[in-house]
C-alpha cells in the first residue's frame, strides 16, 4: 500500500482520494511548456506504452534527431517497462 493511501489528512487528499498533486496536474487545461525534444520522448513512449509492437528504427531515429542518445532511449524505455510491471502485476 502506498504510503500516500495511508495519510487521511484533508491537507493531502484530494477528489477521490488522490494526492492534491494529482488533482492540481489532471485540471490543468493549457499546454504544458515541454520543449520539442521532450515532445518526441513523451510521443515514443505513448506509442511505447500502448503499441509496443509497432516500435520501428524510425521511432528512434526520431529521438536522435531530436537530441537524444541512445542511453537515454534506453533508460526511457526502461522505465515505461518497470511502470507498466509495477501497475499491471498482481
Amino acid at each position: 500500500m502506498s504510503v500516500l493511501n495511508q495519510i487521511p489528512t484533508p491537507q493531502v487528499r484530494g477528489t477521490a482520494g488522490r494526492p492534491r498533486k494529482v488533482d492540481a496536474v489532471l485540471a490543468i487545461t493549457k499546454p504544458l511548456p515541454f520543449s520539442e525534444q521532450e515532445e518526441a520522448l513523451f510521443r515514443f513512449i505513448q506509442k511505447l506504452n500502448r503499441n509496443a509492437w509497432e516500435i520501428r528504427q524510425g521511432d528512434v531515429d526520431e529521438l536522435h534527431q531530436a537530441g537524444w542518445t541512445d542511453e537515454a532511449v534506453y533508460d526511457a524505455i526502461n522505465v515505461c517497462c518497470l511502470f507498466n510491471f509495477y501497475n499491471r502485476a498482481d
